[in-house]
């Protein structure tokens, strides 16, 4: 089951959408940043996302990645100029882009934050 999450601006638009899932124990992380020149839409956010979460586990590695130097200052520059809340940078920080091996927005086999834990818990009705 596809369960997704929004890291929303302050005027509450949908910027960063992350999708997780679960496979035979196996998790899977995708996310899709909103370029600072387009307008969110939360439905274009689930679709990239989850079709990197379907590219990480069909090839089951991560994917769309590693990112260079270029790449990561293009997000780094859209979750500044979107001016996302503490909770927002915090999260980005707990590692959700980080793999082994980079950067990237498909991660197999993915560490799930405290907040990823609580949302499949509830996903799962635990």
């Amino acid at each position: 089951m596809k369960k997704f999450y929004y890291l929303r601006d302050k005027t509450n638009r949908p910027v960063v959408t992350i999708c997780i899932e679960e496979r035979n124990g196996v998790y899977a992380r995708g996310i899709a940043v909103c370029s600072v020149s387009d307008n969110p839409c939360k439905s274009t956010g689930r679709v990239k996302a989850a079709g990197r979460v379907n590219k990480a586990f069909g090839n089951k590695r991560n994917v769309c990645g590693p990112m260079d130097a270029d790449s990561m200052y293009k997000i780094d520059h859209a979750l500044c100029t979107f001016t996302l809340p503490v909770w927002g940078t915090e999260l980005i920080k707990e590692g959700l882009f980080w793999g082994e091996g980079g950067t990237f927005l498909g991660i197999y086999d993915a560490v799930l934050s405290k907040r990823e834990q609580r949302i499949m818990k509830v996903a799962k009705g635990v």
